[in-house]
C-alpha cells in the first residue's frame, strides 16, 4: 500500500500503486508533475518533486469487534521512508450495534430452523429434513393423500411406508421444531432490545451459538 504526499500531507491513500489514479489526483489538485512510473520502484519514497512524494504506507489497526465497533481514520504520520496510518476504534451507535447483533441472531435462527430434527416412526428414530423446501414436500404430500392412503418415504435411516396420520405426526414435529427456533430468536431479541450499553452486546456472541446440522440428506 502507498500514500501520495504533498507538502507533508497525505492527499491519497492508503491504496495500491496506481499511476493513472495518482496522476488524476495531482491534476485535480493542480499540482505539476513530470513522471510517475507504472510500477512501484525501489526508491523509497518515490520523489515526484521536492514537495510531492509517494511513500510506502504502513497501516496500524488494533483488533476490534465489528458487531459493536469500527475503525475511524486514518491519522497519518510521515516518517523518513514510510507514511504510517493509524486508526481509532470507535463504538457503533447503540441502535446500529443492536441491529448487527440481531442480524447475527437471525442467521443463527435460520441455521437452527433448517438444520433438521428427529422423530420416532414405527419405533425407529429417524432424521427429518426441516429445510423450507423439505417441509413443503411433507405438506404437499399430506394435502394430496386420502385418509386411507399410504406413501413410500425415504429417510436417511431407510424406507418406510407411511400412513397419512404418520405423515401428519411428522409435520407436527417439524412445526414444533421450527416454532421453537423462532421462539428462541424472539426471546434473545427482546433481551437485546433491553440493553442500554454497547459493550454489553458482546456477550450475545456467546449466547448465539452456531449448531451443526442434525440431518444428513440422502
Amino acid at each position: 500500500m502507498y500514500a501520495l504526499v504533498h507538502k507533508n500531507k497525505v492527499i491519497s491513500g492508503p491504496r495500491s500503486w496506481d499511476k493513472a489514479f495518482f496522476e488524476f489526483i495531482l491534476k485535480r489538485k493542480k499540482i505539476d508533475f513530470e513522471f510517475i512510473p507504472r510500477n512501484p520502484t525501489a526508491e523509497v519514497p518515490f520523489v515526484i518533486d521536492s514537495d510531492t512524494k509517494i511513500y510506502p504506507a504502513e497501516i496500524v489497526k488494533d483488533n476490534l469487534n465489528p458487531l459493536v465497533e469500527y475503525h475511524r481514520g486514518p491519522l497519518w504520520e510521515i516518517k523518513e521512508d514510510v507514511a504510517v496510518a493509524t486508526y481509532d476504534i470507535v463504538e457503533i451507535e447503540l441502535g446500529f450495534a443492536k441491529q448487527n447483533v440481531k442480524n447475527l441472531l437471525a442467521a443463527e435462527r435460520y441455521s437452527k430452523e433448517v438444520s433438521g430434527t428427529t422423530t420416532t416412526v414405527q419405533d425407529t428414530k429417524v432424521s427429518v429434513d426441516t429445510s423450507r423446501d423439505g417441509r413443503n414436500v411433507f405438506i404437499q404430500k399430506y394435502s394430496l393423500m386420502n385418509n386411507d392412503d399410504t406413501a413410500n418415504w425415504k429417510f436417511p435411516e431407510g424406507w418406510f411406508i407411511l400412513t397419512k396420520s404418520e405423515l401428519g405426526d411428522i409435520i407436527n414435529v417439524i412445526a414444533e421444531y421450527v416454532q421453537a427456533a423462532f421462539d428462541w430468536e424472539k426471546e434473545i431479541s427482546d433481551q437485546i432490545d433491553a440493553e442500554t450499553v454497547v459493550q454489553d452486546l458482546i456477550k450475545y456472541e456467546e449466547i448465539i451459538k452456531p449448531i451443526e446440522s442434525e440431518v444428513e440428506n440422502d
